[in-house]
């Protein structure tokens, strides 16, 4: 209720770590039968393709028992509200196949749970990724590879002579400081780089940055944002682009990326280089130019 005053969009969690549903069919009911009223969203459990090689997880990862799972909570959720959107599983390693495993590996578990109707049983496609390159705007993914996160998925799906009709969710991602050589000034950018060009593709429906609430200190070797560059980032992007209309500004040089979101007009080099750039601002101003962390300061306009 709190939240729902507050305007935060609510997730609904499935993600229990368990052989059935989350603990038990009953809480599981449980769930459907309480969060519709506050959220059309929810989620499933994290990163199910990866787990499909650990003993304890069979009775779940086994792909017939997880599409019945899909399934379920798919029908009740929407019989308890129409508008449901149930994400899948979180996946991030779908197409990447294992060899001399004694239970599935992720590629054929996953294929194995399309031939049985998966896609059928989703409104939406959770995947995970950790891209070492920021992103262009309106690119297809910011996948590593595309045995990974959305293009592992419609790998398989084209051998399999599926279509997608599904949109993605980047449920959880992050800019690692040591894939750029300015550690957290790269992040920084990096973030505001991923918010935009989630914005600027039609068929995600957003993206959740992971460990902005973490203390920088007991997680940064694995994370390293929170009060850092990177949390001001998130927050600023979240400000001035995030779900604002995306309008993509032409330009003749490929990495060039510019666009405005609503009234903030956004640019960068994708190659890092310098160039010049000129353009005419409608409307009387007056302009500020801000960086990534938030830092403004009044932009003088030519006549």
């Amino acid at each position: 209720e709190d939240a729902k005053k507050r305007g935060i969009i609510l997730v609904g969690d499935f993600a229990g770590d368990s052989s059935w549903m989350n603990n038990s069919e009953k809480e599981a009911q449980g769930i459907v039968d309480i969060l519709p009223k506050y959220t059309r969203y929810f989620k499933s459990v994290n990163e199910i393709d990866g787990r499909t090689n650990e003993e304890e997880w069979n009775p779940t990862t086994n792909p017939e028992q997880w599409v019945k799972r899909a399934k379920w909570q798919y029908e009740e959720l929407h019989k308890a509200r129409p508008d449901t959107i149930f994400f899948s599983g979180s996946l991030y390693c779908s197409a990447i196949a294992r060899k001399n495993d004694k239970t599935l590996g992720p590629y054929d578990w996953f294929k194995k749970c399309l031939e049985l109707g998966l896609d059928n049983y989703i409104d939406a496609w959770d995947v995970h990724a950790y891209p070492q390159f920021a992103p262009k705007l309106e690119a297809q993914s910011v996948s590593n590879s595309d045995y990974e996160t959305d293009l592992g998925i419609l790998r398989v799906m084209r051998e399999l002579g599926k279509n997608n009709t599904k949109p993605f969710l980047l449920g959880e991602t992050s800019a690692m400081v040591w894939h750029g050589f300015a550690g957290m000034r790269w992040q920084a950018a990096t973030v505001a780089k991923m918010a935009a060009w989630t914005n600027s593709r039609e068929d995600w429906m957003g993206i959740a940055f992971c460990a902005a609430h973490h203390n920088r200190r007991l997680t940064a070797e694995e994370y390293g944002m929170s009060h850092n560059p990177g949390e001001a980032a998130i927050y600023t992007a979240g400000a001035l682009i995030d779900g604002f209309p995306f309008k993509r500004v032409a330009s003749d040089d490929k990495e060039i990326q510019a666009a405005f979101f609503g009234d903030t007009f956004m640019i960068w080099r994708a190659d890092d280089k310098t160039s010049d750039w000129k353009m005419k601002l409608d409307g009387a101003g007056p302009w500020v130019i801000v960086d990534v962390v938030g830092q403004a300061k009044p932009l003088e306009v030519k006549d």
